[in-house]
């Protein structure tokens, strides 16, 4: 909202490559390796992509990371101190 930008696609990339099994150094290699012949092979196309549309995925992909339901769970079944410190 005020012209900042995310800084966890580290993050990101890291639960996306967990969550698909990939648990080694290897495939930390594979994952970077990939990114770079995209960013070379694509670059001339992601200038046109308009930066609302970025955000909107960005959104979307937060959204399915935050896994609302585990939230939920978890302040229903832990201590009322814990759930205020929390929120």
């Amino acid at each position: 909202l005020f012209g900042g930008f995310a800084a966890t696609g580290a993050i990101a990339r890291t639960a996306t490559n967990i969550r698909n099994g990939g648990n080694s150094p290897l495939a930390g290699i594979v994952h970077a390796l990939t990114l770079v012949a995209i960013l070379l092979l694509l670059a001339p196309l992601a200038s046109k992509v308009p930066l609302a549309a970025l955000s909107a995925i960005l959104f979307v992909v937060a959204y399915n990371m935050s896994e609302v339901r585990h939230f939920a769970r978890m302040t229903r079944r832990a201590p009322r101190a814990d759930v205020a410190i929390l929120l």
